[in-house]
């Protein structure tokens, strides 16, 4: 089993619902735990199964896939499931401008297209996250370049 995480979850935030049933006793009642918990990121209902996380993940901290073991105890004997987690970066860090200030002249018959600007900026979320193009109807910072201001 694998599944995600969201990268900014916060305490308490329902993650999985485990299921579980035995064909020799359709009404038995079961618990279930966690181990190899690395972080201690999650919690799992002992009588529902639904793994909710136990504190704030991000990304930016736990950035590689987590193997737990989810184990399903009916009282006479217990089956373990080996389930991997991995935290799904979210839009959750501002860009930095360097400089954080700037001004520019721009000739009022500029050619649309052209560069005004050189600005770096850094943000600590995935690059590959569809949050890369500012756009205010007259002017485009793009991140296909990484480095144009255009008008």
């Amino acid at each position: 089993m694998i599944f995600d995480v969201p990268g900014n979850g916060w305490w308490e935030t329902e993650i999985n619902d485990i299921s579980t049933s035995d064909p020799d006793n359709p009404y038995e009642s079961f618990s279930w735990s966690l181990t190899g918990n690395a972080g201690g990121y999650l919690n799992i209902e002992p009588t529902t199964g639904v793994i909710k996380l136990a504190k704030k993940v991000d990304r930016e901290v736990l950035n590689t896939p987590v193997a737990i073991d989810i184990i399903v105890n009916d009282g006479t004997a217990g089956v373990t499931c080996v389930t991997t987690y991995t935290v799904v970066d979210t839009n959750d860090n501002f860009p930095l401008f360097e400089p954080n200030s700037f001004a520019v002249s721009i000739v009022e018959n500029v050619a649309i297209g052209t560069d005004v600007i050189l600005i770096a900026v850094s943000d600590d979320d995935d690059p590959n996250l569809s949050n890369s193009v500012v756009a205010d109807g007259q002017f485009i910072l793009t991140s296909i370049t990484g480095t144009s201001l255009h008008k």
